[in-house]
């Protein structure tokens, strides 16, 4: 038996809030990865893709063609954007994950005494979060492959 973790996985795990509703998605197969995070709120949807780092802010407060018209131009334009400054950071070398950065606030933090810039209780409930991931994969996978 394989591991699973080189079979194909599409994983969403869902959350609720007080205005919000949120997903976050990790696919992965031997030869993709897509991994998004999407949050629906009051004003609109985010949908944050991990591997390009972008940020999209989906507004469609009604679904009649202009309106959806004008949202797909926003859409785009916000595309266009993160592509020019990712394209940017990456001619510049400035490129960092985000685990570089938490990790090197944190560090700051500790040696000037100031917060860390993620909550004990928010890194708590992120790890909580990611153990149902794990869990609910190998529950769904593990036990369809055994």
């Amino acid at each position: 038996m394989g591991s699973i973790w080189n079979r194909p996985i599409a994983n969403p795990v869902g959350s609720d809030g007080d205005n919000a509703i949120s997903s976050a998605t990790v696919v992965y197969t031997t030869d993709e990865w897509a991994a998004k995070v999407e949050v629906l709120g009051d004003n609109g949807f985010l949908m944050i893709d991990l591997e390009s780092m972008n940020i999209v802010h989906y507004q469609r407060s009604e679904l009649k063609p202009i309106p959806v018209g004008l949202s797909l131009l926003r859409e785009s334009v916000q595309l266009m954007r993160a592509f020019v400054s990712n394209a940017i950071r990456v001619a510049a070398r400035n490129v960092r994950s985000t685990h570089e950065i938490i990790i090197s606030q944190f560090a700051d933090s500790i040696l000037s005494g100031s917060e860390p810039p993620v909550s004990a209780e928010k890194g708590r409930e992120a790890v909580r979060v990611l153990n149902m991931v794990v869990e609910n994969i190998e529950t769904k996978f593990v036990t369809k492959i055994a």
